[in-house]
C-alpha cells in the first residue's frame, strides 16, 4: 500500500509543474511523503524516496523523449532521481531534523544544478512557486529560498497530520516572518527605473516541428521576416526594438549576403534595431549567438552563448552517447562564449539569455549586473507541443522575481511572453503559432538582495537553520 501511495504522491508533485502549474501540489506532496517515510526502516525509505523521485521526474521530463525516443528520457530520469536519495537518511523526523530536511533538499538541488556537465536543475521545486504567497522570497535567496520554504510548508502539513499542533504553529509563524521579511527587503532594494522601452517580439514559427525543424533554415528566417513586416504594418505604436528568438536566423548573416541584405533592409525601412538569435560560423566551428543589428550601421554587439546545452549543443562522452542514441552523431559541438555582453538600445541595457542558460544561477546574476531588462531567446521546435515551453516559462517567472527584471521570453514556436518583476505574465502567445506581442516595458537598475548575496545565500540556507536549531535546543536544555 505504501508503494501505491508513494506513486500517487509523485504524481501529485508533477502537478506543480506545467502544464498544470499548481504550486500548492509541491508542499502537499512533500508533506505526504514525509508522513509515509516516518515509520519505515532505512532500506524501505531509500526505495520509496527513489520511487517518488523517479516517477515525478519521469512525468515532468517526459518532453525530453519527444522525437528522440524513450531511452534518453529514462536515463535522465534515472540519474536525476539519484540526487534525492540522501533525503531518506534524515528520518525519522524530529528535533533538529526538521530544518535539516529543508536544508538538505536545497543542498541536493544545488548539486543537481551543477553536476554533471554543468548540471540540470530543471526540476527544482523552487521553479514551481511563482504563484505561491511567499514567492517574494526569491528576491532574497533565489530559487533555493523557495525550495526551502516549500519543504517547510510540507513539514507543517506533516506536523498537522501527526497532530503536533505546536510544531505546526511554530513553523507557520517562521514562514510568515520569512515572507514578511522578503516583502520588506524586496521593497527596500534600491531598484530604480531609468525609463521604458517599447519592444515588439516576433514568434515566426517553423516549417515543421521536430529535430529537423531547421532543415529549411532560410524558411525559419523568412517566417520571422514576414511576420515582422505584417505586424509593423498594423501596429499603432512604433517599437523601439524588434526581438526575435534563438535560431530565428540560422543562415549565418555574416557570410550570407541575401540574409544580410534582408536584415539591413528591415532595420533601415523600420528604422528600428533588431536583436535576433543566429548560428554563426567561427574559425573553430559554430557558435550560438544573440546579435544586435542596427539601422544603417548593421551588426553592433554579439553575445555568444556561454553555457551550452549538453547532448544538444555538444556531446559529453561521445562514444557512450553514440551507443545510447544514434542521433548523437548528428550533433556538431558548438564553441562556447567567454564574455557576458549586453545589447544597448537607448537607455535599455538588454541582457540576452539563450535557452538553457536560464538554469544557471551564477550566469543569471552576472547578466543582472550588466543589464536592466532580460531577453530570454529560446527555441522550442525540437520539443513539439510538449510541456517544455511552459515549464521554461515558469522558470523565467522565478528569475524575474529573483533579479527584479522584466523579462521578454521569445520562442520560435513555443510560448512567448512578457513577464513583469513580480513574475506575472502580462502578455502571452499560443503554442506552435506565428504571433507577435508588443509592450512598453519598464527598465530596472540596481541589485536585489539575492544578487548581492550570490552563492552565499544558498550556503546560509544549507547550514544555518540546523545550526540555529541545535544552539537553541542546547540553550534550552541547559536552562532546564
Amino acid at each position: 500500500m505504501v508503494i501505491l501511495f508513494t506513486i500517487l504522491f509523485a504524481i501529485l508533485m508533477s502537478f506543480a509543474f506545467a502544464p498544470l502549474s499548481l504550486w500548492f501540489a509541491a508542499p502537499l506532496a512533500v508533506g505526504l511523503l514525509i508522513y509515509s517515510l516516518q515509520r519505515v526502516h532505512l532500506k524501505q525509505r531509500l526505495a520509496l524516496v527513489y520511487l517518488f523521485a523517479f516517477i515525478s521526474n519521469a512525468i515532468i521530463l517526459h518532453w525530453t523523449s519527444t522525437y528522440v525516443g524513450a531511452l534518453p528520457w529514462l536515463i535522465l530520469s534515472f540519474l536525476e532521481s539519484l540526487f534525492l536519495l540522501p533525503i531518506a537518511l534524515v528520518f525519522p523526523l524530529r528535533g533538529w531534523r526538521y530544518p535539516a530536511l529543508a536544508s538538505l533538499w536545497v543542498a541536493l538541488e544545488s548539486l543537481m544544478a551543477r553536476y554533471p556537465f554543468g548540471g540540470f536543475g530543471w526540476t527544482r521545486i523552487g521553479f514551481t512557486q511563482a504563484d505561491a504567497p511567499y514567492k517574494s522570497l526569491a528576491s532574497i535567496g533565489g530559487a533555493p529560498a523557495l525550495t526551502f520554504t516549500t519543504v517547510l510548508v510540507g513539514i507543517i502539513l506533516f506536523a498537522i497530520l501527526s497532530k503536533n499542533t505546536a510544531k505546526a504553529l511554530l513553523l507557520t509563524l517562521g514562514i510568515s516572518v520569512l515572507t514578511l521579511t522578503g516583502l520588506t527587503v524586496a521593497s527596500s532594494d534600491h531598484i530604480q527605473s531609468p525609463g521604458k522601452i517599447s519592444i515588439l517580439a516576433i514568434q515566426g514559427g517553423v516549417p515543421e516541428l521536430g529535430l529537423d525543424f531547421n532543415s529549411r533554415a532560410k524558411q525559419v528566417f523568412q517566417n520571422h521576416l514576414s511576420e515582422t513586416y505584417k505586424t509593423l504594418a498594423s501596429t499603432k505604436e512604433h517599437p523601439d526594438l524588434l526581438l526575435w528568438p534563438e535560431n530565428s536566423v540560422d543562415v549565418d548573416p555574416f557570410t550570407n549576403q541575401d540574409v544580410k541584405s534582408a536584415l539591413d533592409e528591415l532595420a533601415n525601412r523600420s528604422n528600428t534595431p533588431i536583436i535576433f538569435g543566429a548560428v554563426r560560423t567561427v574559425p573553430t566551428g559554430y557558435a550560438n549567438v544573440s546579435v544586435l543589428w542596427n539601422p544603417t550601421t548593421g551588426p553592433a554587439t554579439i553575445y555568444t552563448k556561454i553555457h551550452l546545452t549538453p547532448f544538444g549543443e555538444y556531446i559529453p562522452m561521445r562514444s557512450i552517447a553514440n551507443k545510447i542514441s544514434p542521433l548523437a552523431n548528428d550533433v556538431v559541438d558548438f564553441i562556447p562564449g567567454t564574455q557576458n555582453i549586453s545589447h544597448h538600445v537607448g537607455l535599455a541595457s538588454i541582457g540576452p539569455v539563450i535557452c538553457y542558460e536560464l538554469l544557471d544561477d551564477s550566469l543569471l546574476r552576472k547578466v543582472a549586473q550588466n543589464s536592466n531588462i532580460f531577453a530570454v531567446q529560446t527555441n522550442s521546435a525540437t520539443f513539439g507541443k510538449s510541456a517544455q515551453s511552459k515549464q521554461e516559462l515558469a522558470i523565467s517567472r522565478i528569475r524575474a522575481i529573483e533579479h527584479h527584471r522584466n523579462i521578454i521570453s521569445i520562442s520560435t514556436s513555443g510560448v512567448s511572453a512578457f513577464i513583469d518583476i513580480n513574475g506575472a505574465i502580462t502578455q502571452e502567445t499560443k503554442l506552435d503559432s506565428a504571433a507577435s506581442i508588443q509592450k512598453s516595458v519598464e527598465l530596472s537598475n540596481g541589485s536585489t538582495f539575492s544578487d548581492k548575496m550570490g552563492w552565499r545565500g544558498e550556503w546560509i540556507l544549507i547550514f544555518i537553520p540546523t545550526l540555529a536549531w541545535f544552539i537553541v535546543s542546547r540553550v534550552r536544555l541547559k536552562r532546564s
